[in-house]
Parts: C-alpha cells; sequence; structure tokens
C-alpha cells in the first residue's frame, strides 16, 4: 500500500552524498508503492527548497559539507508542518544519536547497517516509527556511565556544531564560512569548549571523540 498524507502522495528528501545510502534511497523510490525522493546534495540546497515543497519525510546523512545532518533536521524540525526526519551516519556514536533525537529525529542508522537495515528503518521511520541500528543502541547503553558522552549531550546546539567541525579537521575559517560566525566568535567558541571540557587545548578536542561502541 503506498504512504499517503493526508490524501497525498508522500514526499520525501534524501540529502548527502554517500553513494550506498543514496542507492537505497533511489531503489526504494523504484518500487510501485514510494515516489521518488528529491535529492538534495548540501543541507543548504535542502533549505532553500523548503517553501516550494514541503516534505513529509528527510533521509539525511550526518557529514554533510559545510554542516552536520543533526543542524539541518533542527532547522527542518522548526518549519510547518514537521517532517519526520532519519539520520544516517558513518559511525555510531552514543552522543550523535541522542543528539540527533533531541533535534527531533525519529531514526539514526550507520551507513554500515547494510542496504535491507536502512531501507526498513526508513519505512519505519516514515509510518512515524523509531529506527536505531542495534550497534547503536548498545553504545547508547553503555554510554550511561562515560563521562566523556555525557558531557557533550550537554553541549548547546551551536558549541556542539563547531565542535562537530573540529573533529573533521576544518579550520577556524572554513568553520567560521560555514556557519556564518565570525572567526574571532569561531575562537571563542572553541576556547569555551577546551575549559568545559577540560582539553589540553584545541588539539585536546581533536581527540575528544567518545567510542562508537561495539
Amino acid at each position: 500500500m503506498a504512504l499517503r498524507f493526508s490524501g497525498r502522495a508522500m514526499r520525501w528528501w534524501w540529502v548527502g552524498d554517500d553513494a550506498a545510502a543514496a542507492s537505497v534511497c533511489q531503489a526504494l523510490g523504484a518500487m510501485a508503492e514510494w515516489p521518488a525522493p528529491t535529492c538534495f546534495g548540501s543541507a543548504e540546497e535542502a533549505i532553500a527548497a523548503r517553501v516550494a515543497q514541503a516534505p513529509d519525510l528527510v533521509v539525511i546523512q550526518m557529514e554533510l559539507p559545510c554542516t552536520s545532518g543533526i543542524q539541518l533536521a533542527q532547522v527542518l524540525r522548526r518549519r510547518t508542518p514537521r517532517p519526520r526526519v532519519l539520520l544516517l551516519s558513518e559511525r555510531g556514536q552514543a552522543v550523535f544519536a541522542i543528539r540527533a533525537r533531541k533535534a527531533g529525529a525519529r531514526g539514526f542508522m550507520r551507513l554500515s547497517a547494510g542496504p535491507q537495515a536502512l531501507a526498513e528503518a526508513v519505512r519505519a521511520v516514515a509510518m512515524g516509527k523509531v529506527a536505531i541500528d542495534r550497534e547503536t543502541v548498545a553504545a547508547i547503553t553503555a554510554s550511561s556511565s562515560d563521562a566523556v558522552t555525557q558531557q557533550l549531550t550537554r553541549l548547546m546546539p551551536r558549541e556542539f556544531e563547531v565542535l562537530l567541525m573540529v573533529w573533521r579537521g576544518f579550520s577556524r575559517e572554513h568553520i567560521a564560512g560555514c556557519l556564518g560566525l565570525r572567526q574571532a566568535t569561531v575562537k571563542a567558541h572553541i576556547e569555551a569548549l577546551v575549559r568545559r571540557t577540560g582539553c589540553d587545548g584545541p588539539e585536546g578536542l581533536a581527540a575528544l571523540q567518545p567510542p562508537s561502541g561495539p
């Protein structure tokens, strides 16, 4: 049976560039009961298109070119009507899944979960269910006693976005350009993160990433 929203066919987006996940979305779109997804390569493209075609479901790659899928989820969830969101990531770190849920995402899956698991997750989220792969659930359970993960889940959204970009090895100039901030503001965010996490300078932040679980 075709999924329908308010009496019409479901509209859904794929935002990202990972070939494996994109192929899953394209395969779903080729099925008789699924419309083809509208595909975007970046958060900026998706945000610019929101007025022309409000989606019911958005499948987002966590590691986007100039931001994170979590930030895009936050932006989209402030719109009306709110889309159902599934985030896909190269890593299954518990902090990513926890913050994704805080941003309003109904699901979080590792890209390594495989085509069948990813397709099932897309269908589940489209129907309003929660979808998290088993490895990430295990990582979340283990993180209950992990001080680093607990600390990172309490960061403000902008602080966490800056930290994600530090983890990806981006320069202050690049971070400022992507987030629309002055370099001095980025520097202040990084200094605040160093103080809050007790790291030994900015270099310590790059090594702060919590374990990904089993």
